[in-house]
């Protein structure tokens, strides 16, 4: 109705969009958009990111590809599933994109789907180098070894492994490994306790109910918790203050990533430092890029053995300050 008023039509504005652009004011994209002409550098890579859709817009993995893809001036799509098999995943894999960031662990159909595109493949935090998709890590869970070390020196001698992984999670994870391998070398013990999280269910939750079962059943505590991630930290901690324990007093709670969470949370979690990854951000940009390329690199994280202790470890206030008793 306005535009009968006014005097213009379909045809009228279509035109002169395209005067715009045979006159070089506007400049239409690969994508169909129109810009003005110098308003901005043309998009370098096509990036995506499949994430959790609970993932907070603050988490530091998402701010790192952000800022990335500003400073090599590439174009982001985020797609957000609530389960492995959530469609919109093999859509989105789809897409004509450069560079693909997964944050999942791929079910097995995804993973034969995405073969056909591994050299624009980087898996997080799940390694499948072994099908030619190259994986980042924050920093190598070795580390862990270490903040069972630093725990030890402080009296804990038995150390349970407290986790509440997805359902496509492997039986049992690299950490848990890890921890049990920790366990042997320390000389320590310790049990392992797991259960299984809903697909719409959030960790620290099932943690709090599991946690509160476990301690029903046998109220006997470890010397210390060691949680697959801050999120079940979180839960540990709200069970141990509902029944009156003290930590880090009468037990430990440790924690393996997340450390911008750890250090606001109340009591902050002692756990893994994560050093900034920008430079190693930097190099998988560069590689699409062709700027530095190193095709052979399929691995890309953190050496926690290049740290110091005071650099690897954030001491927070869950971890007892001194030895509980003397014994090795």
């Amino acid at each position: 109705m306005l535009a009968k008023e006014l005097g213009i039509s379909y045809v009228s504005m279509r035109e002169a969009m395209q005067l715009l652009k045979n006159s070089g004011e506007v400049v239409q994209l690969e994508n169909g958009r129109l810009i003005p002409a110098g308003h901005t550098a043309p998009c370098r890579l096509r990036v995506l990111f499949v994430h959790w859709a609970q993932t907070l817009r603050s988490n530091c993995w998402l701010n790192w590809i952000r800022e990335a893809c500003l400073r090599y001036s590439c174009e982001l799509t985020e797609v957000l599933y609530l389960n492995q098999d959530d469609p919109a995943i093999y859509s989105a894999c789809d897409g004509e994109f450069d560079l693909m960031f997964l944050d999942l662990e791929p079910p097995y159909l995804l993973q034969q789907k995405l073969k056909r595109h591994k050299d624009k493949i980087v898996t997080m935090f799940h390694d499948h180098t072994r099908l030619g998709f190259r994986y980042l890590n924050g920093i190598d869970e070795t580390s862990i070894e270490r903040l069972l070390r630093y725990a030890a020196k402080r009296g804990c001698r038995t150390i349970d492994y407290l986790c509440c992984p997805n359902p496509s999670s492997p039986e049992k994870s690299f950490r848990e490994i890890v921890w049990e391998r920790s366990l042997r070398k320390l000389k320590l013990s310790g049990k392992s306790l797991k259960r299984i999280n809903g697909e719409h269910e959030v960790p620290h939750i099932t943690a709090y109910h599991f946690l509160t079962e476990v301690l029903e059943r046998d109220p006997a505590l470890p010397d210390a918790y060691f949680c697959n991630t801050v999120d079940e930290a979180r839960g540990a901690l709200r069970v141990l203050a509902d029944r009156n324990i003290r930590v880090p007093e009468e037990v430990s709670v440790l924690a393996f990533g997340q450390p911008e969470q750890a250090c606001y949370n109340t009591p902050r979690i002692t756990g893994i430092r994560r050093p900034d990854m920008t430079p190693i951000f930097n190099e998988l940009f560069e590689h699409y890029l062709g700027i530095a390329p190193a095709p052979d690199r399929m691995v890309y994280n953190i050496n926690s053995a290049q740290l110091r202790e005071e650099e690897l470890i954030f001491a927070g206030e869950t971890c007892r300050k001194g030895k509980k008793n003397e014994k090795n």
